[in-house]
C-alpha cells in the first residue's frame, strides 16, 4: 500500500504527476486589450456589476438580435437593446418574476 509517486508526503507527483503540483497552485486568468491605444473594450452598463434591473432583458435582446431566426425578430430585438442601453435604471432595484 504505497502512494502513487512523489517523495514521502511532498505531494508532487502523488496523483497524476503535474496535476499534483497544480493542486498546490492558484490558477488565475489575466486578460488585456491587445490593441490598447486603438481599441477599448467595455462591458455594457446594464450588465456591469452590480447588474441593473434590466440586465437580463438586455442580454436576452442581444442574443435575439445576433442569432434571431428572421430579420424582423433581429430588428425588433435591436430596438430593445438600444432601449435598455438608453433608459435610466435603479441599480438597487432587484428583478422579480
Amino acid at each position: 500500500s504505497l502512494p502513487f509517486g512523489g517523495v514521502k508526503e511532498s505531494g508532487f507527483g502523488r496523483f497524476a504527476g503535474i496535476e499534483g503540483l497544480r493542486a498546490c497552485c492558484l490558477v488565475k486568468s489575466v486578460v488585456e486589450d491587445r490593441w490598447w491605444p486603438l481599441i477599448k473594450t467595455t462591458i455594457p452598463k446594464p450588465i456591469q456589476y452590480p447588474v441593473s434591473a434590466n440586465g437580463f432583458e438586455f442580454q436576452q435582446s442581444l442574443v435575439v438580435a445576433l442569432y434571431g431566426l428572421n430579420v424582423t425578430d433581429r430588428l425588433r430585438a435591436l430596438v430593445e437593446v438600444i432601449k435598455t442601453l438608453t433608459e435610466p435604471t435603479n441599480r438597487n432595484k432587484k428583478r422579480r418574476d
